[in-house]
């Protein structure tokens, strides 16, 4: 299976706007990050860092993908990665926005 963190796909999500998973998405922690699963379409997607997963973890919680990274303390040089990362992510409807508090 494709790794869902892609290397050269530029950022295109903005990082004020709320994430959440999808209503069809769950989210198993695992010892290399996490597995994705999509109940509608049957598809699986890895994520394989602990950070990325906290970052879901935190923004579906309702907080930004900015103060979900501030929180967990995601430095300058990561945060390009985690939000190409959750772009990816995106694009796939495994997240979904999130309605406003």
């Amino acid at each position: 299976m494709p790794a869902v963190v892609p290397t050269t796909m530029p950022a295109t999500m903005p990082a004020p706007t709320r994430w959440r998973l999808a209503d069809t998405v769950t989210m198993r922690t695992e010892p290399f990050g996490a597995l994705l699963y999509d109940h509608r379409t049957r598809r699986l997607a890895f994520i394989r860092s602990a950070v990325l997963r906290r970052l879901i973890e935190t923004m579906d919680s309702g907080r930004s993908a900015e103060h979900a990274m501030a929180e967990l303390g995601v430095d300058a040089d990561q945060s390009p990665r985690m939000l190409t990362a959750l772009a990816a992510l995106t694009r796939r409807d495994l997240l979904v926005p999130a309605a406003a508090p």
